[in-house]
């Protein structure tokens, strides 16, 4: 199991989806905070109304509403907080495997030999990581079937004429890494 060297791989991406769980979980928690306060307040005021201490009324208001806004605040802040430092972790494991993904690709495309993806236990798309390694060794197989065929080709461009026999051999080679590869 490989450790995790980086908190943010994908930086653009992580912090996109961590902005949105931030933002989901303070309306959440604002909402809550306020269902809870204006339980208190509705409370406050019917107790009010019937035991006649609606002189005394402004003052619990006031101090109730401080109180309230103090926590509200506080509690979206904390959540925001909590809701960052869980975000990292979940995102990482969501953004880490696509971003190893695309590293390997790049690698492919600028033609260095690649190793298969692996993958955390932890880490989401291990299906999508079965399926790249899958194509990785077909594309390999390719690969050698290529350069198996381009050394007859170069052991065959010294001669003055090619044989019908050795061009077969050429397509056979080329065929038979086509075939293989289907095969799997």
């Amino acid at each position: 199991m490989r450790k995790r060297k980086k908190l943010l791989v994908y930086p653009p991406v992580q912090w996109r989806l961590i902005v949105w769980w931030v933002i989901l979980l303070s309306i959440f928690t604002a909402s809550i905070s306020w269902l809870i306060f204006y339980l208190s307040w509705s409370s406050a005021l019917e107790w009010s109304t019937t035991t006649g201490a609606q002189t005394n009324l402004t003052e619990i208001f006031n101090k109730l509403t401080d109180v309230v806004i103090i926590s509200l605040i506080g509690s979206v802040l904390l959540s925001a907080l909590v809701g960052t430092i869980v975000g990292l972790f979940i995102t990482h494991r969501i953004v880490g495997p696509i971003y190893r993904l695309k590293s390997v690709l790049r690698e492919m495309k600028e033609g260095k030999t690649v190793e298969e993806i692996k993958l955390r236990k932890s880490d989401e798309f291990h299906d999508l990581a079965e399926e790249f390694n899958s194509l990785l060794q077909s594309f390999t197989g390719l690969k050698k079937a290529v350069e198996e065929a381009r050394g007859k080709i170069e052991e065959f461009s010294g001669k003055e004429k090619i044989e019908k026999s050795d061009l077969e051999n050429i397509l056979q080679i080329l065929e038979g890494g086509v075939k293989n590869e289907k095969e799997k």
